[in-house]
C-alpha cells in the first residue's frame, strides 16, 4: 500500500523534519502515528500525498512513486486528507463542503460552479449519513461545532471514495466527548470499507484505545513500531523524551 524508504525532510537547510524514515503500511491497516509537537508527525503525513517534497528518499503508493508528477493526480484522488483545523468553505452548506471532495473526478470549474452530477450528489448525501449529519446537509459550516466540522470533513474525505485516509491530529481541537466521537467513526470507516487509515496523535490515553498499530516518531525519526495493546510506559519515554504534552487530557 505503502512504502517509505530512508525519507527525509529538511526546512530552511537546517530544520530536520524527517530523517530517515522507513516504513511499510498494508492495505487496511488502523495506523497511529505517536509523537510530540515537532516530531514529523504533520510533515510524513504531508509527504505521503504529496504535499510536501522530501529533501530526499522516496514514497510509493502501490507502487508508483508519489516523487513523479505524473502520478500526483490519481494519487491524490485516492488519498483522503482530514485535517486539524477542518479546512471547510465556511460560506458552502455542509452538502456543498463534501461535494468538494470530488474536485478530482470533476475539475475546478464544476465544483466553482456547483454543477454535480446528480450520482456525486447522492454520494454525498450517503457519506453524511454516515457521520451522523444527515440532518444538517444545508446548514452553513459555520454554524457547526467543531466535532460536528470535522465530520463533515471526514464525509468529504469519504466522497473521494479513497483508497487511504490521512487524518492530521484530527481531535487536537475537540473536547474529550467529541475526539472520541471522531476516532469511533474513523475506526467503523476502517473496519466497514477496509480502507487503509493513517492517523497521528499525541494523547496516549486514546492511542490505547484505538489504535491497532502504533508507530512512534522522536525528532523526525522513528523510534517505535508496535502493536496498540503492548504500549507501556517506557514506550512512552522513548517517544517523548522529557515532553509531557501527551498528559494535556
Amino acid at each position: 500500500m505503502i512504502t517509505i524508504k530512508e525519507l527525509s525532510k529538511t526546512f530552511n537547510r537546517s530544520v530536520h523534519a524527517l530523517n530517515g524514515v522507513n516504513l511499510e503500511i498494508e492495505q487496511g491497516e488502523f495506523t497511529i502515528i505517536l509523537g510530540p509537537s515537532g516530531a514529523g508527525k504533520s510533515t510524513l503525513l504531508r509527504c505521503i500525498n504529496g504535499l510536501e517534497r522530501p529533501t530526499g528518499g522516496e514514497v510509493f503508493f502501490n507502487g508508483l512513486s508519489v516523487l513523479d508528477a505524473k502520478n500526483l493526480r490519481f494519487i491524490r484522488q485516492k488519498t483522503g486528507m482530514i485535517f486539524q483545523q477542518f479546512n471547510l468553505v465556511k460560506r458552502l452548506n455542509v452538502l456543498q463542503n463534501v461535494l468538494c471532495g470530488r474536485l478530482a473526478y470533476n475539475g475546478v470549474l464544476t465544483t466553482c460552479l456547483k454543477l454535480f452530477p446528480r450520482e456525486d450528489v447522492d454520494l454525498a448525501l450517503h457519506c453524511l449519513e454516515r457521520v451522523g449529519l444527515s440532518d444538517k446537509i444545508y446548514n452553513r459550516a459555520d454554524q457547526l461545532s467543531g466535532g460536528q466540522m470535522q465530520r463533515v470533513g471526514i464525509a468529504r474525505a469519504l466522497a473521494q471514495r479513497p483508497d487511504i485516509i490521512l487524518a492530521d491530529e484530527p481531535v487536537a481541537s475537540l473536547d474529550p466527548r467529541s475526539a472520541d466521537q471522531i476516532l469511533d467513526v474513523l475506526l467503523e470507516i476502517n473496519r466497514a470499507d477496509n480502507i487503509t487509515i493513517l492517523v497521528s496523535l499525541h494523547f496516549v490515553h486514546l492511542i490505547k484505545r484505538y489504535a491497532k498499530r502504533i508507530v512512534g516518531l522522536h525528532e523526525g525519526k522513528i523510534v517505535l513500531d508496535k502493536i496498540g495493546n503492548d504500549l507501556d510506559d517506557g514506550d512512552i519515554n522513548i517517544i517523548y523524551g522529557d515532553k509531557k504534552e501527551y498528559e494535556i487530557y
